[in-house]
């Protein structure tokens, strides 16, 4: 009998534990990857993005707001909607802390090496000088970037929770040592293609293209649908570079995407950024360009 009471009180007590896990609320599904690999059990994890969502015009449930209220730790990555929320919600929002981990990274330029020249095209070209400074948000899509966003992330979770330290730590090493793993991978598959241009329909993989010497192409022109005369630039691009693969992300449209794929002879790959899965995404990419430069 008394061990029965024994192990009904060991129950309750790593049953307690786990009852009450830290609440932690970030952006992007790549971010719960990162999050939940160092923090295991001992975190519970709200995302504020849905996969398939379009996180450049999102904007929050009031569902998800209370979640986030309930949350000890945000968090971000520096996208507009974050800032705008930020404003509203700190003056309220007394118990949570809000992290950027986008902290300390070297943003490059949104619009370098995404776009025809607009003499190219055809088009005036202020418009696109005034915005060429505007920094890319898409830090999520480098591995590199991704263990320094963790290292941030380990950093907060032991803050709010020193019981959990080691156990963060030790997740975090192995995490780190599997993102390197891949990268080197990566980068040993990648090295004899570099210099390189794929085209994107959006320009989410910059980061991804500098980690490994390659030239990303967006079709999509600061923000809107190519017109039929830059779709026609982007074609006389695309055979000059010999582009066989255009890569649209999922829920954008493929309309100018198709169309430049079937004057080129090439095929439409759709991705998908905000994947949980993020190691399988960041190799599908990959895997993708790898096939189409044989």
């Amino acid at each position: 009998m008394k061990l029965w009471f024994f192990l009904v009180h060991c129950l309750l007590i790593t049953g307690g534990m786990f009852a009450t896990p830290l609440k932690v609320t970030v952006t992007l599904e790549p971010q719960r990857y990162l999050v939940e690999k160092i923090g295991g059990n001992r975190v519970q994890v709200h995302v504020m993005v849905p996969s398939g969502k379009n996180p450049h015009t999102y904007e929050p449930l009031p569902s998800q707001m209370v979640e986030l209220s309930r949350s000890s730790v945000w968090f971000t990555i520096g996208l507009e909607f974050e800032t705008q929320l930020v404003n509203r919600i700190q003056k309220s929002y007394h118990n949570l802390q809000i992290v950027d981990t986008s902290q300390g990274i070297k943003k490059r330029s949104l619009l370098e090496h995404e776009i025809p020249s607009h003499h190219e095209a055809g088009e005036d070209h202020e418009e696109h000088e005034d915005r060429v400074g505007a920094p890319d948000p898409h830090i999520w899509m480098s591995l590199r970037l991704a263990t320094l966003q963790a290292k941030t992330i380990l950093d907060k979770l032991s803050s709010l929770d020193p019981e959990g330290k080691e156990i963060y730590e030790k997740n975090y090493s192995q995490l780190i040592q599997k993102l390197q793993n891949l990268d080197n991978e990566i980068r040993q598959q990648l090295n004899r293609h570099r210099g390189k241009t794929f085209f994107i329909y959006h320009p989410v993989l910059g980061y991804f293209a500098d980690d490994y010497g390659l030239i990303q192409q967006s079709i999509e022109i600061e923000g809107k649908e190519p017109s039929s005369r830059q779709i026609h630039a982007l074609v006389q691009k695309a055979k000059q570079q010999k582009v066989k693969v255009i890569f649209v992300q999922q829920g954008f449209s493929q309309k100018s995407a198709q169309a430049i794929a079937k004057a080129i002879g090439g095929k439409v790959v759709e991705i998908n950024p905000l994947d949980y899965n993020y190691e399988t995404m960041i190799k599908k990419i990959s895997q993708t360009l790898i096939g189409a430069w044989q």
